[in-house]
């Protein structure tokens, strides 16, 4: 999760597009030149044809970029929707953790824990693994005995 959030929300991306639509309008205004140039009869239909070929290359190549930008930001966009659902995931596990039995505990964390290690720093890494089922679905936790006290 941290290695995603460290990547940004997909500002260089967006960079990236303006950069290749700026680029496309620049070409699409070299095309409209070039046509007037041979309209008007200061180029020739040869020299005409030559660049008219370039210009078609390039916004091709200005397209295909432009496509393959696009797709990384659709899948930057499904990433971060996966890193909240795994978030908020995550939250309900540690609020409804409170209102277990150690065994439920136990069975939550060995069912969720991938790995833990601890660095040369002794900062403490969890790898957690997310399941696709709800076999660890957590319930709402009913209200603790302290609380019902103090509503009398």
């Amino acid at each position: 999760i941290e290695s995603m959030q460290s990547q940004g929300a997909g500002t260089g991306i967006a960079e990236e597009i303006a950069s290749h639509e700026r680029g496309l309008k620049k070409v699409r205004q070299q095309e409209e030149r070039v046509i007037d140039l041979y309209v008007t009869g200061r180029i020739a239909e040869s020299q005409f044809e030559r660049q008219r070929v370039l210009i078609a290359e390039r916004l091709e190549h200005l397209r295909n970029k432009l496509d393959d930008c696009r797709a990384r930001q659709e899948s930057e966009a499904d990433s971060q929707a996966a890193m909240e659902s795994i978030l908020r995931w995550a939250e309900e596990i540690g609020e409804g953790a409170d209102y277990m039995t150690p065994e439920q505990q136990r069975k939550v964390l060995l069912g969720v824990v991938e790995g833990i290690t601890v660095d040369r720093h002794n900062d403490v890494n969890i790898t957690l693994a997310v399941p696709i089922d709800d076999s660890l679905q957590i319930e709402a936790p009913s209200p603790h005995p302290c609380d019902r006290l103090e509503a009398l």
